[in-house]
């Protein structure tokens, strides 16, 4: 993460600019967003629809966490919050922590997508901020064994069938549907 800016540094007209327009968009949206002391760099919470964003990011990363977390609004109006992704972040069951980390990815994505409709030009912090908070979701997936007290898997538990193969997928058939 990036360094505050500190009262002697300009902040580029421009970014100030686009951050307004992203709670524009943010509050069309039906999400109010503020400020505050919080642990993650920004926080959508869908029983308020409230983004809170964390005191003291660089103007460059309160864009990148703002868009991520109008991702997660727009996840929200979907309406797939409650049908694709129904993880726990409490939950020791690992698909629901994979849905999670999924609808993570989908959120950056959409981020991505608000900001190309709004004009807003990413460059690499977009891009590490990403990486970082994904890195962080991935180590988290991984330590939910040990996490929970659980030291091993039991394959047999995991779903038996070959995702790589689909039936009828006609792989080993020629144009007359011959093997």
């Amino acid at each position: 993460m990036r360094r505050p800016a500190t009262s002697s540094e300009k902040v580029p007209r421009w970014l100030t600019k686009a951050y307004t327009r992203l709670v524009a968009i943010s509050r069309q949206m039906g999400a109010d967003v503020k400020v505050g002391d919080i642990i993650h760099s920004g926080e959508f919470q869908a029983e308020t629809m409230c983004i809170t964003m964390k005191r003291g990011l660089s103007p460059r990363d309160r864009i990148n966490y703002l868009l991520h977390e109008m991702g997660h609004v727009s996840i929200y109006q979907d309406g797939l919050t409650e049908t694709r992704y129904h993880g726990e972040t409490d939950s020791p069951d690992i698909p629901a922590r994979l849905s999670l980390l999924d609808e993570e990815f989908e959120a950056w994505d959409r981020g991505r997508s608000i900001a190309a409709h709004a004009r807003i030009p990413l460059d690499q912090s977009f891009n590490d901020a990403m990486v970082h908070s994904m890195t962080e979701y991935v180590k988290w997936v991984l330590d939910t064994p040990r996490e929970f007290g659980v030291t091993t898997i039991d394959v047999n538990d995991l779903p038996q069938e070959d995702p790589l193969k689909v039936a009828g997928d006609g792989c080993d058939e020629d144009e007359n549907g011959k093997s």
